[in-house]
């Protein structure tokens, strides 16, 4: 199971017809939010991936749906091996000093951290 929690931007003059149409989703669970253009959402699907098709396919088309962040998610150990929703795979959660050092690509930088660029080729890529 995996349950997301996100912060809906909606048109406050529309409100409460907005409430009863998120209402409505399979799995989803409303709770006030302090700030007023706002409304907390919690949802709850079998797959991160089920949750993010609701989530841009119907909560996003909600007439008076400003815009939708997701702010929280988790995930039931083995439910679901697809990271979504900012979850990062352990590779690209891994510091850059423990990550295996690559040979340098044939388009790279004409300086680095720790020297200063040379004269006149600041910001520019060799080729």
């Amino acid at each position: 199971m995996a349950v997301v929690g996100v912060l809906v931007r909606i048109d406050t003059s529309r409100q409460d017809e907005i409430e009863i149409a998120l209402a409505q989703f399979d799995g989803a669970t409303l709770f006030p939010v302090d700030e007023p253009g706002q409304i907390g959402l919690l949802l709850e699907a079998d797959t991160t991936e089920e949750a993010f098709q609701t989530l841009q396919c119907g909560i996003c088309c909600v007439p008076g749906v400003l815009g939708t962040w997701p702010v929280f998610s988790h995930l039931e150990p083995g439910a679901d091996p697809q990271p979504h929703f900012g979850q990062a795979s352990r590779e690209q959660s891994e510091r850059p000093s423990e990550l295996p050092s690559e040979p340098a690509s044939d388009r790279q930088r004409t300086h680095d951290i720790d020297r200063p660029p040379e004269e006149g080729t600041h910001g520019q890529l060799e080729t």
